[in-house]
């Protein structure tokens, strides 16, 4: 909440900075210094009267035809996160899956005065699974379901073992996008990787039956006898 508080507090200052520095033609700005600041955030615990103070952190949305059609989609979902600009200045999550007509469907949404971050993705779950009942609708094909995000730490860690031994939330399987494991990737592998992901169908099942071939046999032994020269080829 107090580091949300100077985001708009630095967002704040450097709008106005602008309008000045372009009234004067002034093209540098200060920098924004938290501890220059003369105000500092606060938020109250209490009301006047007494009563608890009650902030809106955000809001979270499920379509109601999903919570009884979700096990009629594909079990293939995506999930990623994007920041909001003016006026809302938060974090928006979405995760969405496909018909088997490939028309689009919001598995849930959310909107937090926050971050992308592991608070952010682990509180979206936590909602889903409150807003679905049971893990068994959220995921109806359990282990066999995928969910796709592009490889952020904060995303893969909701479905691994967390460092006590405790289990994910969600018992599926997480992959990285195809572009986003193309970026982490070496130059030559990600070449290969995008050619192999642009190949039609057929060829790219007659590449991967050639690969299932030469795999079955052992890599070839050194030569017994080495050549005279071979000294000389080495870089």
């Amino acid at each position: 909440m107090t580091a949300r508080a100077w985001e708009y507090m630095k967002a704040d200052y450097y709008r106005r900075m602008k309008r000045k520095h372009a009234a004067l033609h002034q093209s540098k700005i200060p920098r924004f210094e938290q501890g220059k600041c003369d105000n500092q955030p606060m938020f109250r615990s209490q009301h006047e009267d007494g009563t608890d103070c009650h902030y809106v952190l955000g809001w979270f949305f499920v379509p109601s035809y999903m919570l009884e059609l979700r096990s009629q989609m594909v079990p293939v979902s995506a999930l990623d996160a994007a920041h909001m600009y003016h006026p809302a200045q938060g974090t928006i999550y979405v995760e969405a899956t496909q018909d088997m007509l490939k028309r689009l469907h919001p598995v849930a949404i959310m909107a937090f005065l926050g971050g992308e971050n592991w608070a952010g993705y682990r509180l979206m779950m936590e909602q889903a699974l409150a807003a679905y009942g049971s893990p068994d609708k959220l995921d109806p094909a359990g282990a066999n379901g995928v969910v796709i995000g592009d490889g952020a730490v904060s995303l893969r860690q909701q479905f691994e073992c967390g460092k006590d031994g405790t289990p994910p939330l969600r018992q599926v399987a997480f992959a990285s996008c195809t572009l986003h494991r193309a970026k982490t990737m070496g130059p030559q592998c990600a070449a290969i990787f995008n050619t192999l992901r642009r190949m039609p169908p057929s060829q790219l099942a007659q590449v991967t039956t050639f690969a299932r071939h030469i795999t079955r046999f052992p890599p070839l032994p050194p030569p017994l006898h080495p050549r005279p020269d071979a000294h000389r080829l080495t870089p």
